[in-house]
């Protein structure tokens, strides 16, 4: 009995030290995403007006949820541009009625829903690159994220 509780207080050492270990990485790369994007949001919930960004925008976000609205932007003659990095997060993306939003990139343990692709047949409003892992993306005309609130 002597040895089974030796072997679990190592093996519960071991993984304290392990995560204590992926804990610090993740910590830091969390600091990091200031250095390496445009945009950073980390440990918090946010809306990001993007009427009030430039047209091509690099966000990186870690654990939070962030609304991304473009319901403010008028149509230009060239798509937005948006590249998303996204690790441990929430991510919702609300376009015009109409607006369809063009969708390429990576996931990891992730998932990505566009109701936009309706309109997929018209020239791209904003153009998505995403690199995602552990995390959700959603893409919505103002239609379906406003029936969502009335819910």
């Amino acid at each position: 009995m002597k040895k089974f509780f030796k072997g679990l207080g190592i093996f519960l050492g071991i993984t304290s030290i392990i995560n204590g270990i992926i804990g610090v990485f993740f910590a830091l790369k969390a600091k990091s995403l200031s250095d390496e994007h445009d945009i950073a949001i980390t440990f918090d919930e946010k809306t990001l007006d993007m009427a009030e960004q430039e047209p091509h925008v690099d966000l990186g976000v870690m654990f939070a949820g962030v609304t991304i609205d473009y319901r403010g932007c008028e149509v230009l003659d060239e798509p937005y541009e948006l590249f998303l990095y996204n690790r441990f997060s929430g991510v919702e993306i609300v376009v015009p009625e109409g607006w369809y939003v063009e969708s390429k990139g990576r996931l990891a343990f992730a998932g990505i829903e566009n109701y936009t692709a309706t309109y997929e047949d018209q020239k791209a409003n904003v153009i998505l690159r995403f690199d995602t892992a552990l995390s959700g993306v959603s893409v919505k005309n103002e239609v379906y994220h406003v029936e969502e609130m009335e819910e």
